[in-house]
């Protein structure tokens, strides 16, 4: 069968890198998980790429403040994951910590391929009092963790969107920021008492929200007998997900104009504040902020 759009990719290193490809073919791309803020805002993917969640630069800053107002921390350490995902995060924390008068060090670390940190963690000082992560992997989080706790630090963890991960990441008293969802939604309580309910699959949510748009976009240019790709990019631009319809909580409508920084063309208009949540020593994850 013909393919008239695209859910994806999941990464922002994978849009950046199928950008030309998608739009030379003409396709539209919409994302659950992809969050670089110059995504959007550099303009190159416009009428052709959106996304489901917030980008970096809603999630950056509030993970700032909180540690900065909340955690009361003024000594960080920022660990990169050596991707596009990471570095843009990374780098949104580290100049918002630094601006709120924090000592800040950098350092970088490929996390797909790393299974010792103890030269990482010896670079990391013993007076630290935060670590932030933008990291996608949870086990090589939780195994990063694990020999910071062995190490003798005490520094709390704080990761990012790509470790929400309850049944992976779970050092007791480190953070975790995560863009919005409805618990509460008879869909995602109908998945929790089917088969594998049990399993957390939470970027499973922004992605159903974009296969949400993409099959109202594709069935509206259906409706005069045909689609193609250019009528099922234009529907997708002015699809609305009411809130009663969806998984996030909050109507979802995109950006088409150029948009006011950190929003840029293909983000949802008013899309929802991430939360900051706490794991408790059970490993559980209790919302905080």
């Amino acid at each position: 069968g013909q393919i008239l759009a695209v859910v994806g990719p999941a990464g922002s290193q994978e849009v950046q890198v199928t950008t030309n490809t998608f739009k030379r073919a003409g396709l539209a791309f919409v994302s659950g998980s992809a969050t670089r803020t110059s995504l959007t805002t550099d303009q190159r993917r416009r009428g052709f790429f959106y996304r489901t969640v917030p980008n970096d630069d809603q999630q950056g800053p509030r993970v700032a403040n909180y540690v900065l107002n909340t955690l009361r921390a003024r000594r960080a350490v920022v660990i990169d994951a050596q991707n596009s995902y990471s570095t843009g995060l990374a780098g949104v924390v580290e100049a918002r910590l630094l601006q709120g008068g924090a000592t800040v060090q950098r350092e970088s670390v490929d996390e797909s391929t790393a299974t010792d940190f103890s030269s990482l963690i010896a670079r990391i000082p013993r007076n630290t009092e935060v670590v932030y992560i933008p990291w996608q992997l949870a086990p090589k989080a939780q195994l990063f963790g694990q020999q910071l706790r062995a190490s003798g630090r005490n520094a709390r963890l704080f990761g990012s969107d790509g470790l929400f991960d309850p049944d992976n990441f779970r050092i007791p008293g480190s953070f975790v920021s995560f863009f919005p969802i409805d618990l509460r939604d008879p869909v995602i309580t109908a998945y929790r008492r089917g088969p594998g309910g049990g399993e957390t699959q939470l970027f499973g949510l922004p992605s159903y929200s974009a296969m949400q748009v993409v099959a109202r976009a594709i069935d509206r240019a259906c409706r005069n007998g045909t689609a193609t790709r250019r009528e099922v990019r234009l529907n997708i631009a002015s699809t609305v997900i009411l809130q009663r319809h969806s998984l996030l909580g909050f109507t979802q409508r995109f950006i088409t104009g150029r948009g006011n920084f950190p929003l840029g063309p293909g983000d949802m208009q008013r899309p929802a504040d991430f939360g900051i949540y706490r794991i408790e020593a059970n490993g559980s994850y209790v919302r905080v902020a």
